[in-house]
């Protein structure tokens, strides 16, 4: 761990940029002297990632083992709409987004909705073929099928069916009132190549997801098309010159698979890469990145506290073990009980930002939301009192126990050095406090598994996204079981009438004011009951050699990649 002197502690601001002078990094080994120099077009683009992909497509139909990232995706993908740099949808495929009171959004008698796209002309696929209406008509029929592990997510359980009048038309007729209709991308709800994937269709999801198509064979409608992928070492792709937004600048993009930080920030420093993105290298190396590049006029790190840090406590009771964790007071005695200043100062270097919701303070109801939250300032003698309502007393040992003996936690995080040192700071507050604490780290492929993150006895220190799309991640039906192949993303098991209601309620208001009000309610049980502890927003670091111009991040739920098609050299 670095020396806290020897950081500058402007992770504070909600986005960290911090950019050196315009001095390239060591060039392509083509640009070496003695042989032609490439056009800048031409040079190839060399991107990290933190490991492999497991599929390229922006929404997978079946779990299978391997990493989500939704960065390699954006290269491979188009939807209708474009989300960006602030979290605003841009037109895409489409060639306006609807309009709320229009013919192009209209509320129905029913209740339910009805939105109208109509897309570019002379769309087509990677290979040319054209890309229709229809092609969106046979997405909705695999994601909604039973099978697929999106039937249940937002926002396909939210539609009712897709129609296509003409090539040029989509229409989706929504169950009920649903407020991001207007700005579906692709990870909401994309297109699929019918003219290749039908052939092949079974609505077996586990047999279908199996197809190379979803991998090596991958075929999309996004900036750049797959032209070879490597197993476990890397994929190669080319520009797309009919990208409905305009030929990338950029002519080849290869993406590294390195699942190691410090082999990520080695081959930064090494210059054998331009980009290191979704947090590849890790926030302590990316710090170490930033002063070398200081000195060397490398390049931009630029770090955005984008990950909701927290920690799931099983409330199920086929799987919670102690069983006193099912009892309130034990769980708000574990939330007195966790020092997260001291979290941030030891382990973070001041660089995280305290969060007691999902919510950042970017948003503009940030302030009725922070209200609305119950807070657990770090107070070790409340969280003894608490205990001691709850039945547990301090030992001889010093830790709690009941007439039974003491009682004993197990905190389970993923196997990465970073996780690791992130549970040994908690636990080790834990214990101070009196628990009876068991460290476990899961190992990297078992991590990958939603059993793993689901069937937990006790705690699991994990990362959510920021912002509302969680909310719907401790719903009753989002409950992760065997049933439904783990996938679901309510990973504690939580769950009450109440707050169901009041999400199926949210999720059919179109009035933002309104809407706001249903956060902070669902805000204030979420806080109340203590599904999960609230930590900090972690940042996720991004690395851009000098020369490289375009990329750029302005919020939290920002993806970096949103614009590479616009990315080009200096």
């Amino acid at each position: 761990m670095m020396p806290r002197g020897s950081h500058l502690a402007l992770i504070a601001l909600t986005i960290l940029v911090v950019a050196c002078s315009t001095s390239p990094t060591r060039p392509p080994a083509s640009n070496e002297p003695g042989t032609p120099a490439l056009t800048a077009p031409d040079r190839e683009l060399v991107i990290i990632f933190r490991g492999e992909p497991r599929t390229l497509a922006a929404k997978e139909i079946a779990p299978v083992s391997g990493f989500t990232l939704v960065s390699a995706r954006r290269l491979f993908n188009a939807g209708l709409a474009l989300v960006d740099a602030q979290e605003v949808p841009r037109p895409y495929l489409a060639e306006s987004l609807p309009e709320l009171n229009t013919a192009s959004w209209e509320l129905l008698p029913d209740g339910g909705m009805e939105t109208r796209y109509r897309l570019r002309a002379g769309l087509t696929w990677h290979d040319g073929a054209p890309l229709t209406a229809d092609d969106f008509v046979f997405g909705f029929k695999v994601y909604s099928a039973p099978s697929s592990n999106q039937a249940g997510l937002p926002p396909i359980n939210q539609i009712e069916a897709v129609q296509a009048p003409d090539e040029r038309t989509v229409v989706i007729r929504w169950r009920a009132l649903y407020a991001g209709a207007a700005g579906i991308d692709a990870n909401g709800f994309q297109p699929l190549p019918r003219h290749i994937l039908e052939p092949l269709y079974t609505d077996d999801a586990d047999v279908f997801a199996r197809q190379p198509f979803w991998t090596t064979d991958y075929l999309g409608a996004g900036p750049y098309r797959l032209q070879s992928w490597q197993p476990g070492a890397f994929l190669e792709a080319t520009a797309f010159a009919d990208h409905a937004l305009g030929k990338p600048r950029v002519s080849r993009v290869k993406a590294l698979f390195v699942e190691d930080p410090n082999a990520a920030l080695t081959t930064m420093l090494a210059g054998d890469a331009h980009a290191a993105i979704g947090d590849a290298v890790g926030y302590q190396r990316g710090l170490i990145l930033r002063q070398r590049w200081a000195a060397s006029g490398g390049g931009t790190v630029l770090t955005l506290p984008s990950i909701w840090r927290q920690i799931d406590l099983q409330q199920r009771p086929d799987y919670v073990r102690p069983r006193a964790l099912l009892d309130l007071r034990v769980r708000r005695a574990l939330a007195y009980a966790l020092d997260r200043q001291e979290l941030n100062e030891t382990i973070f270097q001041d660089g995280v930002i305290l969060t007691d919701t999902m919510f950042s303070r970017d948003i503009g109801s940030f302030a009725a939301l922070d209200a609305a939250a119950t807070k657990y300032a770090y107070d070790p003698v409340r969280a003894e009192q608490l205990m001691g309502e709850a039945g547990f007393r301090r030992g001889p040992g010093g830790t709690f126990a009941d007439a039974t003996g003491s009682v004993g936690f197990e905190l389970r995080s993923n196997g990465d050095a970073e996780s690791i040192t992130e549970m040994e700071g908690i636990a080790g507050l834990w214990r101070r406090a009196g628990f009876e604490v068991e460290e476990l780290p899961v190992p990297p492929a078992q991590a990958r598994t939603g059993e793993a993150r689901g069937a937990f006895p006790t705690a699991y220190v994990g990362g959510r996204f920021v912002g509302e799309s969680e909310l719907s991640s401790f719903t009753t039906s989002q409950i992760s079981t065997p049933e439904n192949r783990w996938v679901g993303r309510n990973r504690s098991g939580w769950s009450t009438d109440a707050y169901d209601r009041l999400f199926d309620e949210f999720s059919r208001t179109l009035d933002r004011t309104q809407r706001t009000q249903q956060i902070a309610t669902m805000v204030r049980m979420l806080t109340d009951q203590l599904p999960t502890i609230s930590l900090y927003f972690s940042p996720s670091t991004s690395a851009f050699v000098a020369d490289l111009v375009g990329p750029a991040v302005a919020a939290p739920g920002s993806d970096v990649t949103w614009n590479v098609h616009e990315w080009s050299w200096r």
